[in-house]
């Protein structure tokens, strides 16, 4: 079976092992992808028809474009989210992109050199209009909370704004001073969280709260 841009997105507020994002199957009932580790999991804790996306980054941008194909996606937060794929690309990238096949991009963060293979490209010229962030945000009726630092390093404030305007009911919160991963790093060995985390965090649950 072939994966769609879209494979292993939600992770319905728990953690969810790659092996079995692999193992998805159709509901027979609403022809929804599904999780078998999800589908266990007790309704109690999880409510399959109003669900709440939180997304980083890339992660963000991708939360937007499932809530706007996901009339189960209730409410939406990202952090940090870009506002575009297409267009961080420069053509001499592509251009050794194509040839090699795979680009890394080096993490300061982590130290890691991350791959990122061409087939992502591929799949953004075969779908402009589906994975088009800026059009999926006008789309939203949702609640939808941004949040964005304006110190990040990694995707411009602008991004946040542009979201914003794109989806006019949004709310929109700039955190001043905050970077990329707002003060939080991986391994994360401190006792503490952060002060930009902490307030990130706590706006995300009041959010999702409705307080």
């Amino acid at each position: 079976m072939s994966r769609t841009p879209f494979d292993g997105v939600i992770e319905f507020l728990q953690p969810v092992q790659l092996s079995n994002l692999c193992r998805r199957s159709r509901c027979e009932s609403c022809g929804h992808w599904q999780v078998p580790h999800l589908r266990k999991s007790p309704a109690a804790e999880i409510d399959p028809v109003q669900i709440y996306l939180l997304g980083h980054s890339r992660g963000g941008a991708i939360s937007i474009l499932k809530a706007a194909e996901d009339s189960r996606v209730k409410k939406i937060v990202t952090w940090a989210a870009v506002s575009d794929f297409i267009s961080r690309n420069k053509q001499s990238t592509i251009d050794s992109w194509k040839e090699m096949g795979v680009v890394h991009t080096f993490n300061a963060r982590t130290k890691q050199q991350m791959p990122l293979y061409y087939q992502f490209y591929e799949n953004l010229q075969n779908n402009k209009e589906r994975l088009n962030i800026l059009k999926a945000a006008s789309r939203l009726s949702i609640p939808f909370l941004i949040i964005h630092g304006t110190d990040d390093e990694a995707v411009s404030a602008k991004d946040a704004q542009d979201l914003h305007k794109a989806c006019k009911h949004s709310q929109l919160y700039l955190m001043e001073g905050a970077k990329h991963t707002f003060g939080a790093k991986h391994p994360f060995e401190a006792e503490d969280f952060p002060e930009h985390a902490k307030l990130t965090i706590k706006k995300t649950i009041e959010f999702f709260k409705g307080i």
